[in-house]
């Protein structure tokens, strides 16, 4: 069985670690995929683990449009990226802390399981970008808000993320 884990912090890592080992340990092929933050590829190399990095960090402006074009950009190249790494190695399975393996994952019918460690009132974009789209959310608190597991808009979010995706592809290739 393939497993994908996706890791957006370098904290991630540790919550991971031992899991992959195991995993690891009774035959499952399991590769990690990351974005640039922090010192997360640092963490890895000094750990000796094999990774994939599906994003580069960019210079951001701080203006407000700034900010939130490029966030738009970048989470839409993340998931291209990730697409394309799905698309080649074709896991059984998407772990992680990434918005972009849900998506990926509800394209392509492949299960992912979201893991959030923050509650839903600190880290709001995150739970509404990712949870309708998870197979499977992981988090400390038990009860879910309505608000963040709301999936009527998901088939239009999903037809528009199609059609974004398409376009990326191929203005990036």
């Amino acid at each position: 069985m393939k497993v994908l884990v996706a890791l957006n912090h370098p904290a991630h890592y540790y919550v991971f670690k031992f899991t992959v080992l195991n995993l690891k340990n009774l035959g499952y092929d399991v590769i990690y995929v990351i974005r640039e933050k922090d010192i997360l590829e640092k963490l890895l190399i000094s750990e000796k683990v094999d990774f994939i990095k599906i994003n580069e960090k960019r210079q951001r402006k701080s203006t407000v449009f700034s900010v939130v074009s490029n966030g738009i950009i970048e989470l839409f190249k993340q998931d291209f990226n990730l697409l394309k790494l799905v698309v080649k190695w074709k896991p059984d399975l998407m772990i992680g802390t990434d918005i972009a393996i849900t998506h990926v994952g509800s394209l392509l019918h492949i299960p992912s399981f979201v893991f959030n460690e923050d509650d839903f009132e600190i880290n709001q974009l995150f739970c509404k970008t990712s949870y309708p789209f998870a197979s499977k959310i992981i988090r400390k608190s038990a009860q879910l808000e309505n608000t963040a597991t709301k999936k009527c808009p998901t088939m239009v979010f999903k037809r528009w993320l199609i059609s974004i995706l398409l376009i990326l592809g191929r203005i990036l290739n």
